[in-house]
């Protein structure tokens, strides 16, 4: 779960809105 909680971090700052969403959708499954 730390990717999780990294990527909630970084999301912000480096990807975008699309990318953050299809990366927590991955991590939520």
């Amino acid at each position: 779960r730390e990717f999780t909680h990294r990527v909630k971090s970084v999301s912000m700052a480096k990807f975008t809105s699309q990318e953050v969403e299809a990366l927590q959708r991955g991590g939520n499954q």
